[in-house]
């Protein structure tokens, strides 16, 4: 997606956990997405494959660096680096072979951990919508059915509050919602769409999703 994310860190401190770094600046994990091989710099200190996490390396005084790819079914999913900080060093070829291996075993689980976090999604999807049909066939109050469908619709779209506005003319009314404090307050309002100061203008215009970024 661009980025990589230090999720894990050993010893001595976790200084590199949860860095973000864009790849366009990070040469030695474009190369190891391009060629999908491991990467052994024994002078970290001045190898310009390494120029992006210069400042992380003179903190930490790494001298040398593996850096060996996550590979799950073909496709690259992260690295591992080991870091030799005591001083500079060339790692051998069944240190290499070893820490490959290692990172394959990695690779799977976290593989095997994305799968069953969608499958999990999927599911909790598919008993929203159970919950959504229950609701309409089983009662005609508006008001319960809104909150049933939108506390649902929160488990699998995570959000802070939602509205239902219905069109009425050129009017959007306020009818129903979900996590406000003051819904009663707010039930009734209407938006003249005719402005066009309104998002949900757009909305009705394109009848197709909208998205703020900054609201």
């Amino acid at each position: 997606y661009g980025l990589v994310t230090a999720e894990y860190q050993e010893e001595p401190d976790n200084s590199a956990r949860d860095v973000r770094l864009p790849l366009s600046d990070s040469p030695s994990l474009e190369h190891i997405l391009e060629t999908k091989l491991p990467l052994s710099i024994a002078d970290a200190r001045s190898d310009p494959m390494l120029d992006n996490i210069r400042d992380v390396i003179k903190a930490r005084k790494i001298k040398s660096i593996l850096i060996v790819p996550l590979i799950a079914k073909g496709t690259v999913l992260g690295t591992i680096g080991l870091d030799a900080i005591d001083e500079p060093r060339v790692f051998t070829p069944e240190e290499v072979n070893l820490a490959e291996t290692i990172a394959s075993q990695i690779a799977s689980a976290i593989d095997n951990a994305r799968l069953f976090a969608a499958e999990g999604h999927r599911r909790r999807e598919a008993e929203t919508l159970q919950a959504a049909t229950q609701a309409l066939s089983t009662t005609l109050d508006l008001q319960g059915i809104f909150e049933i469908i939108l506390s649902e619709l929160q488990q699998v779209v995570p959000y802070d509050s939602a509205s239902v506005q219905q069109l009425v003319g050129d009017r959007m009314k306020l009818i129903g919602g979900h996590g406000f404090p003051n819904l009663d307050e707010l039930l009734g309002i209407e938006f003249d769409l005719s402005e066009k100061d309104n998002p949900n203008y757009l909305v009705v215009e394109r009848r197709t999703p909208l998205i703020l970024t900054d609201a």
